[in-house]
């Protein structure tokens, strides 16, 4: 459960570093979808992966 001073901190961090894109994949050509967040900070994207899901994707830098 997230409680309200996390949402403002996960509001906050979204508003400055996230992204919602369509994406459409090759088997099934509904777009569905993709929030992302973008930080150089692992311990914010494992923060937000252990309280909403998903995944974290490493890139090269």
């Amino acid at each position: 459960m997230v409680d309200e001073k996390e949402l403002a901190y996960a509001a906050g961090l979204f508003d400055g570093e996230g992204s919602v894109t369509l994406v459409r994949h090759r088997e099934n050509r509904t777009p569905s979808p993709q929030v992302s967040i973008a930080s150089t900070d692992y311990e914010v994207v494992a923060w937000f992966q252990t309280r909403f899901g998903g995944s974290v994707v490493q890139t090269a830098v």
